[in-house]
């Protein structure tokens, strides 16, 4: 019984460093999403910019 008891014990630590590495991750994950978001932005207002000043030309 101890021996059962002691690995539940265990295995509810790995779940929680499991969900504690899963949460960095998504959090890593949104981070780059967002600089990738950032940086889409950066090219579509760039080529914008490019289309105007041919316009004004």
């Amino acid at each position: 019984m101890e021996k059962t008891i002691e690995d539940v014990i265990g295995i509810r630590r790995l779940l929680e460093i499991s969900k504690a590495l899963a949460n960095t991750g998504i959090n890593l994950w949104m981070i780059m999403a967002a600089g990738i978001g950032v940086i889409v932005a950066a090219f579509i207002m760039l080529f914008i910019v490019k289309k105007q000043k041919k316009r004004d030309k």
